[in-house]
């Protein structure tokens, strides 16, 4: 079955399968939970994911050099002189003197043909993702647009699907701690099921889109470590602070939370909305748990690696955040 063909089949059982259980689903459903009357459009277990790796990367190169090459379009001798010199080709020099010092050669590597029947090829720059053909006959490449252009409102609409600021944005990692926390397969677990390996240098707006929890419980939250501050961050794990006072420590920072949260509460209303709070309240369980983050997070998990592109060598914090996921 062609690729178009079976994902125009996928998405016409998906949309007729929305339109009836999912429309009149509870509230109350366990989240991520398969709805009644789905078994025929479900993925065997055994072909099910037991994990999932985003990999988000924050700039870079465009499209066109590496998972969206159309040839036909922006050429030199384009029949819209408008579109004449883009995409592709608009920096000829600058791609062709990076592809001489990366050691690329100018092959096709057609991937699929797109809905305007367009010849997609992967850019030069990806050439080794079409190599492993055991990951590209599988891959499937959606192209999405929006009309912000700062990087800083971008990038959360990117990683959550709703613009900055929005209060009930959340990323892949708070889903997916949800669904493993309302399943309650592992109760008694007290490491998190999702971390955000991220870099600092960025805005504060662009690394927290990645663990916002939106409308989820608070506890659905990832735990979010800083590559470029890791070494920190697992001495604070020790809590040597605190020292033999741990337990007591712990619990007077209970108390206080729980006179807080009750100041928050209206009778017979419920608490007030207060992210500030929750994310205390995420904070102060997350340390009473930090023995068992500890254990997952091996001594030489964020040591300093090296990356090798184009001939040139230097300390990699991309890869010492997909080396520690």
């Amino acid at each position: 079955m062609k690729r178009r063909t079976f994902l125009t089949v996928a998405g016409g059982a998906g949309a007729a399968v929305m339109v009836g259980p999912w429309m009149g689903r509870s509230r109350a459903a366990t989240f991520g939970a398969f709805p009644d009357g789905t078994d025929t459009v479900q993925l065997p277990v055994t072909q099910r994911a037991k994990k999932v790796l985003e990999v988000f990367l924050y700039g870079g190169l465009s499209p066109w050099e590496t998972l969206y090459l159309v040839r036909d379009y922006g050429r030199p001798d384009d029949p819209e002189t408008q579109y004449r010199n883009t995409m592709y080709y608009a920096l000829p020099n600058g791609t062709a003197s990076a592809m001489t010092s990366c050691g690329i050669t100018d092959l096709d590597r057609t991937f699929g043909a797109d809905a305007n029947s367009a010849s997609v090829e992967i850019g030069p720059f990806a050439h080794r993702l079409h190599a492993r053909g055991d990951v590209s006959n599988r891959m499937r490449l959606v192209v999405q647009r929006h009309n912000l252009e700062p990087h800083e409102a971008a990038v959360p609409m990117a990683l959550t699907g709703r613009p900055v600021g929005q209060p009930n944005a959340a990323g892949l990692g708070t889903h997916i701690q949800r669904a493993r926390l309302d399943r309650g397969e592992t109760p008694g677990r007290a490491s998190p099921h999702s971390y955000v390996f991220a870099t600092g240098g960025v805005s504060s707006d662009n690394v927290s889109a990645a663990a916002a929890s939106g409308s989820h419980i608070g506890a659905a939250r990832p735990l979010m470590i800083k590559t470029d501050n890791a070494s920190k961050f697992t001495n604070l794990l020790a809590r040597s602070s605190v020292g033999a006072n741990r337990a007591q420590h712990d619990a007077l920072v209970g108390a206080y939370l729980e006179q807080y949260q009750a100041r928050l509460t209206w009778p017979g209303a419920g608490r007030v909305r207060s992210s500030r709070t929750d994310d205390f309240a995420i904070a102060y369980e997350t340390s009473k748990r930090s023995d068992a983050i500890r254990n997952v997070l091996a001594d030489d998990l964020f040591m300093t690696r090296n990356g090798t592109s184009c001939g040139t060598t230097r300390r990699s914090l991309p890869l010492m955040g997909l080396t520690a996921a």
